[in-house]
């Protein structure tokens, strides 16, 4: 994530980067997966539970994973870039937060 985002350079999120009738199916479902964090991290807080925070960070890893694979995010349209380069920010954001709730540091490249 953090190479296409390096990659692409300076970038800056805004609400007019989301051009909502671009958005696919799979993004809106990506998009949906990051909006339920808040109440994960609830959860897991008056359960007593990090595996709830754990199980939620693979799951969104997973989908991430499967919409990098079949969507190209440097693009030619620069508004369906700067959507897909903003999912990917709001993405990485997650991942910190949720690792930095775990006690794991996360590292910048593999």
């Amino acid at each position: 994530m953090n190479s296409v985002l390096n990659k692409a350079g300076a970038f800056e999120f805004t609400n007019d980067n989301l051009e909502i009738s671009l958005i696919s199916e799979l993004e809106a479902e990506l998009l949906v997966k990051c909006l339920m964090f808040n109440d994960i991290v609830n959860k897991a807080a008056q359960e007593f539970s990090p595996v709830d925070i754990a199980t939620y960070t693979h799951e969104l890893a997973k989908l991430f994973n499967f919409y990098y694979s079949e969507n190209k995010i440097i693009s030619d349209d620069n508004k369906l870039q700067e959507l897909r380069l903003t999912i990917c920010l709001i993405v990485k954001e997650i991942m910190n937060q949720s690792l930095y709730l775990l006690g794991i540091e996360s590292i910048d490249n593999l």
